[in-house]
């Protein structure tokens, strides 16, 4: 099945987050404070979920404030595990949930993501959605691994 997400999409976004209960696979190239509040707030039982983020955690988008290791490293404290993957040049938005279901989608994990014109596809069918995970981790196996030894270093 798939839908599509039209702007103002947050709320739907949100509203799929909600389904979270073990895995959560996001690629997205930046993610700020308000992206990890939001991830915060709407799963469930956060500590329970394991995170994998593809994102760029290149020097221009740290210094422009597209990517925040601060937020990553709150996000580290309140999930289970959390893994990190900097894959230079990425454009991708994916977020999976659950290996259930999967949205692709113009927006960022950032407070104008969540709230500008987006738009977005939410794919249900599990064939479908597991593709989609196989591409990711592909993706996800091209970048630099992050420890959040590596994130604290940056924050000191």
């Amino acid at each position: 099945m798939l839908k599509f997400i039209v702007s103002p999409w947050k709320n739907d976004f949100v509203s799929i987050l909600r389904r979270t209960r073990e895995e959560l696979f996001i690629s997205s190239p930046f993610i700020d404070s308000e992206g990890i509040n939001v991830l915060l707030k709407t799963i469930p039982y956060p500590n329970q979920v394991r995170i994998s983020i593809i994102t760029d955690l290149s020097i221009n988008n740290i210094r422009n404030r597209g990517i925040s290791p601060v937020g990553l490293l709150r996000l580290y404290e309140h999930v289970r595990e959390l893994n990190v993957s900097s894959l230079g040049g990425l454009h991708a938005k994916v977020y999976l949930i659950d290996n259930r279901a999967a949205v692709i989608t113009s927006a960022n994990l950032t407070s104008s993501g969540l709230t500008s014109n987006e738009y977005g596809v939410l794919v249900e069918d599990e064939e479908s959605v597991e593709s989609i995970r196989r591409d990711m981790e592909q993706y996800f196996s091209w970048g630099n691994k992050f420890t959040v030894k590596t994130l604290r270093s940056w924050n000191e």
